[in-house]
């Protein structure tokens, strides 16, 4: 985040489960002892570890790791679920789709599912624009859960789009119906036509677009274009980011209409991609 990033350390080789809080409340407390508080725009964890050196920093955390063990008057440790989850289909009045398949259902199975590894099971990844979802929708997916996932569970991740596991392929219709039900039937979940929008950049004094509009219109226009490609993920995070070069150049034949024609060949798009990335490694290995 923000204008200068640095690579990260790696504290030790592996951390016991009962020493996560334990070093977790170790880093917040010398965090917050040497903290920037004269330069909130400095007052952040990775400018500490920099101006101080990490060995330094990485011996502070160790003996304030054993300080907290020592000092803290309750044993902390994580309440960790270990018991399997039951795998089991919710009951159906009736397995029948009552009707014809509705539109766009081929192109959704496509692009918005994968075929587990469990035989007669799919996982399905709801398309949410830029992550943006209403309360009306979370119940409707509240209720998709209920009724067609075996394993009674979703999952959220940073891509922006809601995973739904365990459910099984006879359901799958009538679970896109329910989808269109509530505006969430978009295609493309799996491709590059959902791009991550970041919601900070609409008060962010650091961003320089309100990428997260930005990741709209894309994933509108991309759809449009039926520019479905499971290549590779155009991902618009803060504008001053790894990947500016590459959302600048995607959105630039996209939306000028000179370009109209070029984008259409996905093999332009995969090249744009590969270009980009060979420009960010060879950027990253001379800096090395």
């Amino acid at each position: 985040m923000g204008n200068r990033s640095f690579v990260g350390h790696q504290l030790e080789d592996f951390t016991p489960e009962e020493d996560l809080l334990y070093t977790s409340i170790a880093v917040v407390r010398i965090f917050d002892r040497l903290g920037d508080r004269k330069n909130l725009a400095r007052n952040r964890l990775r400018y500490l570890v920099n101006d101080m050196g990490w060995e330094k920093f990485q011996n502070l955390v160790l003996k304030e790791r054993a300080i907290v063990r020592a000092t803290q008057s309750v044993v902390t440790r994580l309440k960790v679920d270990t018991t399997p989850d039951k795998i089991t289909r919710p009951l159906k009045i009736s397995d029948e789709i009552g009707g014809s398949v509705p539109d766009g259902y081929a192109r959704w199975l496509k692009t918005n599912t994968i075929k587990q590894k469990q035989s007669d099971y799919r996982s399905v990844f709801i398309t949410l624009e830029a992550g943006d979802i209403t309360s009306n929708q979370l119940n409707a997916i509240a209720n998709i859960i209920r009724e067609f996932s075996s394993e009674g569970k979703a999952r959220s991740g940073f891509v922006q789009n809601v995973a739904i596991r365990y459910v099984h392929e006879d359901d799958l219709v009538n679970l896109y119906s329910k989808l269109l039900e509530t505006g969430l039937a978009k295609s493309g979940g799996l491709t590059m036509t959902t791009p991550v929008g970041c919601s900070g950049t609409t008060s962010c004094n650091l961003a320089l677009t309100n990428s997260h509009r930005l990741a709209k219109e894309i994933q509108r226009k991309f759809l449009e274009l039926k520019l479905e490609l499971r290549l590779v993920d155009v991902l618009i995070l803060v504008p001053n980011m790894g990947l500016q070069q590459l959302v600048f150049l995607v959105v630039v034949a996209v939306l000028e209409k000179t370009c109209i024609q070029i984008i259409k060949c996905p093999l332009v798009v995969v090249l744009m991609v590969i270009l980009c990335w060979v420009k960010h490694v060879l950027e990253y290995l001379l800096k090395e």
